[in-house]
């Protein structure tokens, strides 16, 4: 299981370069302030607007964190939704 900070980094290695570079403000924003929930769950949020497909590993890893590393427990069930709708729309299409 990946900490809080490491999940961040790996999303936002994956997500910041394929999402428009307003959304990449808001990313880069919430790691400036040392927050990496919120980066997370924006780049959760954005790949999924900006139609990117996240493998079942990747939405896996980021559960896992989001349940138990010690994730902001406000954004834990936004996040989870996210998630929700990103394994929707990967069963949808295969």
């Amino acid at each position: 299981m990946l900490s809080v900070d490491d999940q961040a980094d790996q999303l936002v290695r994956e997500v910041l370069p394929v999402i428009p570079v307003a959304d990449q403000s808001f990313v880069k924003g919430c790691l400036e302030e040392g927050d990496p929930d919120m980066a997370i769950d924006d780049c959760m949020q954005f790949s999924l607007i900006n139609g990117i497909r996240l493998s079942d590993g990747v939405l896996d890893s980021v559960e896992e964190t989001v349940l138990h590393a010690g994730y902001d427990r406000t954004l834990q069930d936004r996040t989870l939704g996210w998630i929700a709708k990103h394994r929707e729309r990967n069963h949808a299409a295969a």
